[in-house]
């Protein structure tokens, strides 16, 4: 599932690999002024409490300009 993270200062959507110590737009650099965006399906209870923790470790991750390795299950790596 594909995570995107909405800046609350320029309004910009990033894709997490966007996301090199600050926002792909402006200089946003704060976990706090992100918000997770999820497209595909509303998620409720543990699942959805998951995809919101496991995304502020990544946007954590990503704002400390960490390496972020993201393997989708579904793709085709060949």
């Amino acid at each position: 599932m594909l995570m995107i993270f909405q800046c609350q200062n320029c309004g910009k959507e990033n894709d997490i690999f966007e996301i090199h110590g600050r926002c792909g737009n402006c200089d946003n650099n704060r976990v706090e002024d992100f918000v997770i965006i999820n497209n595909k399906k509303i998620l409720s209870g543990m699942s959805g409490t998951n995809y919101q923790c496991r995304g502020i470790e990544i946007l954590k991750s990503a704002l400390n300009k960490e390496k972020i390795w993201v393997i989708d299950p579904k793709s085709k790596l060949m």
